[in-house]
């Protein structure tokens, strides 16, 4: 059978150990460590309420929002593909326009920044028109509800221009993995073809963070990091709770990095 052991595919006999497969490979483990095993990964794809739009410009993202025009909008969005900016204003860029079912609605609204909405010209839903609201503005453009709010490549905004087109809407596709997994530190247990086994973990360190890197060395000088608390968020190590660390580069934890507390509750502690 065929087995992964971190990273790398190892064929072993049938009902083979943990502690045989390593032996026989050379596999280095810690008496004790903790081995992770993933049994199966299923890739799955969804749609978010998000689209894609891309201009000769750049691109932007657009958050629907569950309104009337925001489902009128998901039906219809291909119908603006190469569909130009037909004018542009100091608070406004209005792309199209299209036919809809949209009822008009002389009702004066408030739009804010960023805010995405429908304008049907001479309130004729024959001519409807996507608009970009690049300032808080108030007016009656023939609808009652915003489709949405521009989420991501605002930049783009102040690059376009009269006549230029959309190449391209496309909703945000999102693939997630979902795992089958356990850990054992029973080196008795027996690996099923395609598992995927980790022993250890590698960290990449950060140079510029000197002081933070002899702090996980110092954490981590057995060849190990235990572990003390898990969340859905990330998995702590206070080992060394309570010791100072200098601060030398704030930022937001984001998925697979580590970071050491520096300040406030908890100085010390080890987040992953």
């Amino acid at each position: 059978m065929q087995i992964e052991i971190n990273g790398n595919k190892i064929e072993a006999k049938e009902g083979a150990t943990l502690n045989q497969i390593f032996s026989n490979n050379n596999i280095s483990y810690q008496k004790g460590s903790t081995v992770g095993v993933i049994k199966k990964e299923t890739e799955k794809s969804s749609y978010l309420d998000e689209f894609l739009v891309t201009t000769n410009k750049g691109a932007f993202v657009i958050k629907i929002k569950g309104s009337e025009e925001g489902k009128v909008f998901k039906e219809i969005s291909k119908q603006f593909e190469k569909k130009n900016v037909r004018w542009k204003t100091s608070t406004l860029i209005a792309i199209g326009s299209v036919s809809t079912s949209l009822v008009p609605s002389k009702e004066e609204k408030t739009y804010n920044p960023w805010d995405v909405f429908f304008i049907l010209a001479g309130f004729d839903n024959n001519t409807t028109y996507i608009a970009l609201s690049k300032k808080i503005q108030k007016g009656s453009y023939g609808t009652k509800n915003t489709i949405g709010k521009i989420t991501q490549g605002r930049h783009v905004l102040s690059l376009i221009e009269e006549g230029d087109e959309i190449i391209s809407i496309e909703p945000v596709e999102v693939f997630t993995v979902e795992k089958d997994f356990e850990t054992t530190t029973d080196l008795s247990y027996k690996p099923k073809n395609g598992e995927r086994i980790f022993s250890q973990i590698l960290m990449k360190l950060n140079d510029n963070t000197p002081m933070a890197m002899e702090h996980i060395f110092s954490l981590t000088k057995d060849g190990q990091i235990t572990i003390d608390n898990t969340t859905e968020s990330y998995v702590a190590s206070e080992g060394l709770i309570g010791f100072d660390v200098q601060n030398e580069n704030s930022n937001l934890r984001k998925k697979n990095s580590v970071s050491v507390r520096t300040e406030g509750k908890n100085t010390g502690v080890v987040y992953i």
